[in-house]
């Protein structure tokens, strides 16, 4: 029940009195922007407010001027740029270490199964696998875990396998914690636990992984830790057909031929043969075959 799958982006404010503040809520527009407020000039002092005006002209001058100096060499604040220079590489540093973790996974799957120009290779799967893992990629974790289940270009050891389908459905994969399931439901190098093996799949099939859904189909039709269900069984083939995984297929054809847990139909069974057939399963091409 257990194979690695496939993989599948400048305002300031300046203080006024009570007078100028009510003037200035007095003199906004109707579109929320404030509008300049004119103040009537007094007749008889004609020469100071042509001396006022010039004198406003040139402090205004010397105020523009001053900003724009501050805004190009204004000074560093070392502190900020010390913090910001701490901050800035380290996320840089995360992106780019789960880019990396990515990638790795990606050639070691190419690897696997021998495409996109690199051939079968399971000890080179393996090393571009372990590159992954120890970058705390999950899918790699629960990849690696498979080669050391298989002892496929690695030393076979359930121990390691374990370790890492254990790190990879921690970080809740739906892969490592079907793979996981596996190793419980069926002893390897722990104790047989079909309760924990349960919980497993339940995790997985909750995430829509397709072994996930068919192994925990297997329990319910099995009685397994839960009451036997034929019908719940029927259900969770279903869904895992619905991914085209054969397994699945061929179930859901059986459970059609002999009227498991959803009504007989001799000619729904043959339709799922089929398809599981030409998915690559030999069991349905049997069962196909004595049908005809």
């Amino acid at each position: 029940m257990t194979r690695i799958q496939e993989p599948e982006p400048v305002s300031s404010f300046v203080g006024a009195d009570s007078s100028r503040v009510n003037e200035q809520m007095n003199s906004i527009t109707p579109d929320g922007s404030f509008r300049p407020v004119v103040h009537p000039a007094s007749t008889d002092n004609s020469g100071k407010k042509s001396a006022w005006l010039l004198y406003a002209v040139i402090v205004l001058a010397l105020l523009v001027g001053g900003t724009i100096w501050w805004l190009q060499d204004k000074p560093t604040d070392n502190v900020l740029e010390t913090k910001t220079s701490e901050v800035a590489p380290e996320s840089e540093s995360t992106f780019e270490s789960i880019t990396k973790a990515d990638s790795y996974y990606e050639t070691g799957t190419h690897y696997f199964f021998g495409r996109n120009g690199k051939p079968q290779d399971y000890k080179l799967a393996a090393e571009s696998y372990q590159k992954a893992a120890d970058l705390g990629n999950s899918n790699g974790q629960s990849a690696l875990g498979f080669l050391y289940q298989m002892g496929l270009g690695v030393e076979q050891s359930y121990e390691k396998a374990i370790k890492l389908f254990q790190a990879s459905a921690d970080q809740g994969n739906p892969e490592g914690q079907k793979n996981l399931g596996v190793i419980y439901y069926n002893g390897l190098g722990v104790p047989q636990d079909y309760a924990r093996a349960l919980k497993l799949f339940q995790a997985s099939a909750a995430q829509g992984n397709a072994e996930g859904e068919v192994n925990l189909g297997v329990m319910y039709e099995q009685g397994q830790v839960v009451a036997k269900d034929p019908k719940a069984a029927f259900t969770w083939y279903m869904r895992a057909a619905n991914q085209n995984l054969p397994l699945a297929e061929y179930y859901v054809g059986l459970g059609f031929q002999y009227g498991t847990g959803t009504e007989q139909s001799y000619n729904k069974a043959i339709q799922w043969y089929k398809q599981a057939s030409l998915h690559g399963s030999k069991e349905a091409k049997l069962a196909l075959k004595k049908m005809q």
